[in-house]
């Protein structure tokens, strides 16, 4: 028995007890089914009775005839009380059929075949009259007679019988294929870590983001991903998408495949929420619609289990979404926990910080690369309704208000969700980093050796300077202060910037990197104060004191912006700044202090360039205002040299640009043009990378302390 012929049977016995047992009129009698059956039986009482037998009857058999007597009228409560006994046992009966029947029933638009094919059976006429194209007006008063009569108030067969079974599969199924999307994510992720482990040569764009930022081969890269291919026109475009937001191929390919899982829930929605015109009766179910539309859900509304099965969908993602984080959680721990054997004799050795990092670019990009999901938690690009003409809009509107904001707090729930987990893993890597930086630059400034003192060591510069004798001459004398930071200060804050630029700082959140440059400089100050902390001032070369504040002063205004809320660090700040200057002669540094903020004011306008990652996470520009107190203008000293100060924009590029295949003229402008920028930007950075270069600071070290 189909689900059709159930509703079949219900339709016209409810009919049939209207027609028979409820009166029309009040001289009409409730026993009409027994007046017809007792007439019938008078008329053709002996048309049964063969000939041959009539002869032989007695003529008490062949003359009867039925009679009533004493027929009362069926009052209007019976025939209610006994219809509704009968709905609730046919209820239960259903019931367990129709579960039957529905488990296999494994998709959306078979259940929505089901409502469909119902939907078109409760809009036919009850007329045999041969009405061609009954309105949806006469059909639903024909049903509320018929409802009134034998029940004594309105039913809906869909809402009564079908309704709740079809809603709770439906979300049995959505939330099954969410799960199976899950498992296949986290197959996917286990998959991912386990390549990176064994074969790190596939995941060369992960683990150097700057080589992949400057990749223009990606889009043929990307076209080869699943069945299809990029198109030329879009190709660019969401190639510089992708590597503005740190996601690598490898993180690509694993969004397409989990949004291709997806897809199947996505059709079978679209399924779901559309109307399908019958091959009979157009005419009468446009109408229908339109009428459902206005505001008369007769039969019963098609749609408004949508915002039931939205709410399962947002739930069972919620849900899903958090067993997958915590799949991502222990492999983070995992991780962590080979970091900690590992660290710091053998980072170098293992690539543990990059699968860190590569789990935390996953979390940050995954929502914005599976197009399928952001469809599921918002129902984008559902086709509501297309049949209705534009006269629809404003019920269409009123639903989407009604969901706008469940939508929103949505979608930002998931995308917090994976954001901040994202932060953790960043986090992670962030502090295992800085263990590892701190300790290489806490050897070079213990280290005592001959390669260490040359580290320690960088260029003076000559600086004639004029006095007045307590006679009144003039007197000149030339005094040697240092004008650039050490080899091993150049070295490592090249070495975090480079680290940054490696793992796509352009896409880590500023505050991350603020936090990590924090920590960094807490641990130099640190350093700093072990250094120099267990030592007697006299014990304290003056020339290594002048380096080592310089070189102090440099990296506090590289890496810290003073704040208020910074106390402690910023009494640690003087008192290291104190100890360095006690071994300084305090004649000497009076002489010293204008000429001194004049170099370190310029050394750092010339490193704005190449620390320019660094300078980008400060406040504001101000890293000089402090220097500026003591200091002359640069006018009042005999430099040749002339320092342009950089305007408050630092010049960095964010979002590298990539090539493009183009195979109209304009795109192969396009293309050739991005090119050859391309190039003249490699050839600076190849130039200024030159003259910055540890070796070349070991060259000019080296000359200058001979």
């Amino acid at each position: 028995v189909t689900v059709r012929e159930v509703m079949i049977t219900l339709r016209q016995t409810l009919l049939l007890i209207s027609r028979i047992f409820a009166p029309v009129t009040k001289e009409t009698s409730c026993s009409q089914l027994l007046n017809h059956l007792t007439d019938s039986a008078q008329d053709h009482c002996n048309q049964y009775i063969p000939e041959y037998l009539v002869a032989r009857l007695p003529s008490y058999i062949t003359s009867y005839k039925p009679q009533l007597s004493n027929v009362t009228n069926l009052s209007t409560d019976v025939i209610h009380k006994y219809t509704h006994q009968w709905i609730n046992s046919c209820y239960s009966i259903i019931e367990t059929g129709l579960n039957n029947v529905l488990i296999h029933v494994n998709s959306l638009k078979g259940l929505a075949g089901i409502r469909d094919v119902t939907y078109t059976l409760l809009t036919e006429s009850f007329s045999s009259s041969g009405e061609t194209s009954p309105t949806m007006t006469s059909v639903k008063k024909q049903w509320m007679e018929v409802c009134q009569a034998s029940l004594g108030e309105e039913l809906s067969l869909y809402d009564q019988f079908l309704r709740t079974f079809i809603l709770e599969r439906a979300k049995n199924i959505i939330s099954d294929l969410l799960r199976e999307t899950e498992d296949h994510m986290t197959h996917l992720l286990r998959q991912l870590v386990s390549r990176h482990e064994t074969n790190s040569e596939e995941f060369i764009s992960d683990e150097d983001i700057t080589s992949y930022l400057w990749n223009t081969r990606d889009e043929q890269e990307l076209g080869k991903e699943g069945n299809g291919q990029l198109e030329t026109d879009n190709g660019m475009l969401k190639s510089l998408r992708m590597k503005s937001n740190g996601c690598t191929p490898q993180l690509y390919r694993f969004c397409q495949s989990s949004s291709q899982q997806l897809q199947v829930l996505v059709e079978d929605l679209h399924q779901f929420s559309l109307i399908k015109e019958t091959k009979d009766g157009d005419q009468m179910n446009t109408s229908c619609y339109r009428q459902q539309v206005a505001g008369d859900n007769y039969p019963f509304d098609r749609f408004s289990d949508l915002t039931s099965l939205q709410k399962n969908i947002e739930d069972s993602i919620n849900h899903n979404m958090r067993r997958f984080l915590s799949v991502v959680d222990d492999i983070a721990m995992v991780i962590v926990m080979e970091l900690k054997e590992k660290l710091p004799n053998q980072w170098h050795e293992s690539s543990l910080l990059d699968r860190l990092l590569l789990l935390a670019r996953l979390c940050q990009c995954l929502l914005d690369f599976t197009p399928c999901m952001k469809q599921l938690i918002t129902l984008q690009d559902v086709p509501l309704l297309q049949a209705i003409s534009s006269s629809t809009s404003s019920w269409r509107s009123q639903i989407g208000k009604s969901q706008k904001g469940s939508d929103t707090s949505m979608k930002n729930e998931i995308s917090s969700l994976l954001l901040h987990k994202a932060d953790d893993l960043f986090s992670m890597w962030s502090k295992q980093f800085s263990q590892v930086f701190l300790l290489q630059f806490k050897n070079n400034l213990f280290n005592e050796n001959d390669m260490s003192l040359l580290s320690m060591s960088a260029v003076w510069e000559e600086i004639k300077i004029s006095e007045e004798s307590e006679s009144g001459k003039r007197i000149s004398s030339i005094i040697r202060l240092p004008s650039q930071a050490s080899v091993c200060t150049v070295t490592i804050l090249y070495a975090l910037c480079q680290e940054i630029s490696r793992v796509g700082g352009h896409s880590i959140r500023k505050t991350i990197l603020k936090d990590l440059v924090h920590q960094i400089f807490i641990g130099i100050m640190s350093s700093y104060l072990q250094l120099i902390g267990d030592r007697e001032p006299s014990n304290l070369p003056q020339d290594f004191a002048l380096q080592l504040l310089f070189d102090f002063r440099f990296l506090s205004s590289v890496l810290w912006s003073p704040s208020e809320e910074q106390t402690e660090l910023v009494d640690t700040h003087k008192r290291i700044l104190s100890l360095l200057l006690s071994s300084i002669d305090p004649f000497d540094y009076d002489v010293f202090s204008s000429h001194l903020n004049n170099l370190l004011e310029r050394q750092l306008q010339r490193s704005m360039v190449m620390f320019g990652v660094l300078f980008s996470l400060k406040e504001q520009l101000g890293f000089s205002s402090h220097l500026r107190a003591g200091s002359t203008s640069s006018t009042s000293t005999n430099e040749k040299h002339i320092v342009i100060p950089l305007s408050t924009s630092f010049p960095r590029i964010p979002l590298l640009l990539g090539g493009s295949s183009s195979n109209n003229a304009i795109g192969v402008n396009v293309k050739s043009t991005i090119e050859h920028k391309s190039q003249l930007l490699d050839s600076a950075s190849l130039a200024m990378s030159s003259l910055h270069t540890p070796s070349f600071l070991n060259i000019a070290a080296a000359l200058q302390h001979i």
